[in-house]
């Protein structure tokens, strides 16, 4: 039995239930697996003042600092933030913070094996720190915006380059951050590609997808975007994209900052009668709405490799995406749905038309996506924590 500590600022908590759930859900499937057993310290900022401006750090305040879940300790220490001036040393502020934490688990429960540390920037470089004081290996998770955001910036590189030297290897979850990480003088070495899952079980279509339509008031050709309301996500390419598809109706899954200005958009259009917003949903009701769509648009700027293309082919929807992160290496069929270049409300109309003309054959889709399951990514990630392991063994033997 292995036994891992994930290190993530990043993970679901009693105020945010959502953050982080593609970190929980890859742990839950390696521990479904028999062969790991895992803890998790998900530090949270701190910051003094929680009101005005500074409101937004008031939930933190309110996160349990300690809890267990049916198969996973959680600890959530907090560790200081000054607001655009801290984030260079935000690693070790990380890692210092949790190393109180850390000792208490091992005292209460045994030693872990080896450090799963998700997200390069802070957290990666975090878990390199805790991993030279605890003497484990460390293997860091890069997922996309922390490689292709945070790690261009001149003082993170610096962190970067200093970890790549001190952890056992890098995991990303497209091919396309790894070319980012090879870009960064990563060595190749260091990179091993082990792509994010979709539960097969979870996500599939349901047999009478007409009653599911007609229960969630689905009529005619229907439109599905998920996704946080942030800019980066293109909601309102897809708005509009829906000017020139008069028959089509659009069902907005997600909450954030924009979702004033996107509903300002679409009255702007004339199209906000046929648009239908949804807050967060769970994923058995989620699976509801991929199979009652006709198609996923996922219009974002960019992206790692994102688990809603994955869950949407698995219930046997195609997907309309832009060609950005991993996105190319999955919509890469005509079973899976049609890349866009071009990130315009016209490229995406275009695509709908070819699809609405063309027809999906949803059994293929489905085939498609029975190749993408977690059963390959288990046994790969396993087979990381063993070599890491062995690894660090034999050098302190040397």
């Amino acid at each position: 039995m292995i036994k891992v500590l994930t290190f993530t600022s990043l993970y679901p908590n009693n105020k945010q239930p959502r953050l982080g759930v593609f970190v929980a859900e890859r742990m839950n499937k390696m521990i479904s697996s028999g062969g790991v057993q895992y803890r998790v310290v998900a530090p949270v900022p701190w910051f003094p003042l929680a009101f005005g401006h500074f409101k937004k750090y008031r939930i933190e305040r309110e996160i349990r600092h300690e809890y267990k879940t049916e198969s996973v300790l959680v600890a959530h220490p907090r560790f200081p933030l000054i607001p655009k001036f801290s984030s260079w040393i935000n690693p070790l502020l990380m890692a210092i913070s949790s190393v109180r934490v850390i000792k208490k688990m091992r005292s209460e429960t045994g030693d872990f094996d080896v450090i799963d540390a998700q997200f390069v920037y802070p957290d990666g470089i975090a878990g390199v720190l805790l991993g030279l004081w605890f003497r484990k290996p460390v293997l860091i998770t890069a997922r996309g915006s922390d490689v292709n955001v945070q790690c261009q910036k001149i003082v993170n590189r610096a962190w970067l380059n200093w970890a790549v030297k001190r952890c056992s290897g890098f995991i990303t979850v497209s091919m396309a951050l790894k070319k980012s990480l090879l870009e960064l003088n990563v060595p190749e070495s260091k990179i091993t590609v082990c792509r994010n899952g979709v539960d097969l079980v979870k996500f599939k279509p349901y047999k009478d997808r007409y009653f599911i339509r007609n229960q969630l008031g689905f009529d005619g050709y229907t439109i599905l975007s998920v996704g946080n309301l942030v800019s980066e996500k293109g909601h309102e390419l897809t708005i509009g994209a829906l000017v020139g598809l008069p028959e089509c109706r659009l069902v907005i899954i997600g909450e954030g900052p924009l979702e004033t200005e996107l509903k300002r958009i679409a009255k702007k259009l004339s199209v906000s009668e046929r648009i239908t917003w949804i807050p967060y949903l769970n994923h058995e009701m989620l699976s509801f709405y991929y199979s009652a769509a006709d198609v996923l648009v996922l219009a974002s700027s960019r992206e790692g490799m994102p688990n809603v293309i994955l869950e949407s082919l698995a219930c046997g929807t195609k997907v309309i995406a832009t060609d950005v992160g991993g996105v190319s290496e999955v919509i890469n069929v005509a079973e899976a749905g049609i890349l866009i270049k071009n990130r315009t409300p016209k490229a995406i109309e275009c695509a709908v038309r070819s699809l609405i003309d063309s027809g999906s054959n949803r059994d293929e889709t489905r085939h498609y996506a029975e190749g993408l399951g977690w059963d390959g990514v288990i046994n790969a990630q396993l087979n990381l924590f063993k070599k890491a392991i062995l690894v660090l063994d034999r050098d302190e033997k040397l």
